[in-house]
């Protein structure tokens, strides 16, 4: 699905009618206006100090939630605004900790699971590389099979245009992904796996990839 920053919430909401309506279908779940989900819903999302996740933690909490939000040190957080950190609730964890985020989803069991965490790798192309793959790849895939087993919902995973590469538009979700960067490479490996669960082992995902933030 390609969509832009503000889409995030009415994508969770449709995920949520969906599944009120017994579809099943998460992945394919499009974007539509439909009503709020209960302010009661327990709502996790990762990355949460990045450019997207303080827009989506913002829009959240004026709908009036109260969600969790995890980032992986505490210097990001400390430069957002004064009501965003007072609003949100903070926990500082590494998703490369393995055991760490098993006991944390476990112990939250969240109703729905925002997944923005990532990184676009530095140094050399084999540091880049290396980086990619244990954060956006077996990070990512570790923290769905917990949340899965957690019996989390709903899940919101962020996947790139850069998965595309270098084709030219306009593109579809139905292309094939031609991705040429560390970190398009490790998104198209995480789509690529995230949708074997989604279709094995009925995970609860929707991807999205989108275009422009800002």
């Amino acid at each position: 699905v390609s969509c832009s920053t503000g889409d995030l919430f009415t994508v969770w909401a449709t995920a949520s009618r969906e599944r009120l309506r017994g579809t099943g279908n998460f992945y394919k779940a499009r974007m539509k206006h439909v009503p709020h989900a209960s302010s009661s819903e327990k709502i996790l999302v990762t990355g949460g100090a990045g450019f997207i996740g303080q827009h989506l933690l913002r829009a959240l909490v004026e709908a009036g939630h109260h969600p969790t939000a995890l980032t992986r040190g505490a210097g990001k957080v400390e430069k957002l605004s004064l009501d965003l950190r007072a609003q949100v609730r903070w926990v500082e964890l590494d998703l490369t900790d393995g055991a760490a985020a098993r006991e944390l989803i476990s112990a939250e069991r969240p109703d729905t699971l925002f997944h923005l965490a990532g990184t676009r790798g530095a140094g050399n192309d084999v540091s880049a590389s290396a980086s990619c793959d244990e954060i956006n790849v077996r990070a990512t895939i570790d923290l769905l099979r917990n949340a899965k087993g957690a019996g989390v919902g709903r899940i919101i995973m962020m996947g790139s245009a850069d998965e595309y590469g270098r084709q030219s538009g306009p593109l579809n979700e139905s292309q094939p992904l031609q991705p040429v960067s560390a970190y398009g490479i490790s998104k198209a490996e995480a789509t690529r796996l995230a949708r074997e669960l989604y279709e094995t082992e009925n995970c609860p995902i929707v991807i999205l990839r989108p275009f422009k933030i800002g």
